[in-house]
């Protein structure tokens, strides 16, 4: 009984998780990077994107290294193909999400994965880090 109550109190963690990253995924597809940033934990995220490694940026700066890529990358699909909660720690948690576009000057779409870190602050979930996988 004690584990299905345990299950039953991380009902609303995870669907709560798995809105959090379908509102990333379609922020993601529209360049919305207000939206994105407004998502992110204000004292900084990991980011790495292409060669770009940066270890704890803030969302301002997050935004400013974004512009540049997403607007050579516009639009395409998104779908979140993975969330879930880290076992060890219910308060951290990841989504992964699909992303075919194609890039300026490309002939065909790629596709990449976006992988979002969150972590759960009050009762909300928030960005901690993002990387681009290809």
């Amino acid at each position: 009984m004690g584990l299905l109550l345990c299950l039953l109190l991380a009902l609303p963690l995870q669907s709560s998780l798995e809105a959090e990253a379908a509102s990333f995924a379609q922020a993601w597809r529209a360049g919305d990077l207000q939206t994105l940033t407004t998502m992110m934990v204000p004292e900084g995220i990991r980011l790495h994107v292409q060669d770009q490694k940066h270890l704890r940026i803030s969302p301002r700066q997050v935004r400013a290294s974004l512009r540049d890529y997403l607007e050579a990358h516009p639009g395409g699909q998104t779908t979140v193909t993975r969330v879930s909660r880290v076992a060890a720690d219910p308060t951290q948690g990841f989504a992964e999400i699909r992303w075919e576009t194609r890039p300026a000057g490309a002939s065909a779409p790629v596709v990449l994965t976006v992988f979002v870190a969150f972590v759960r602050q009050d009762e909300d979930w928030a960005v901690t880090e993002i990387r681009i996988l290809s």
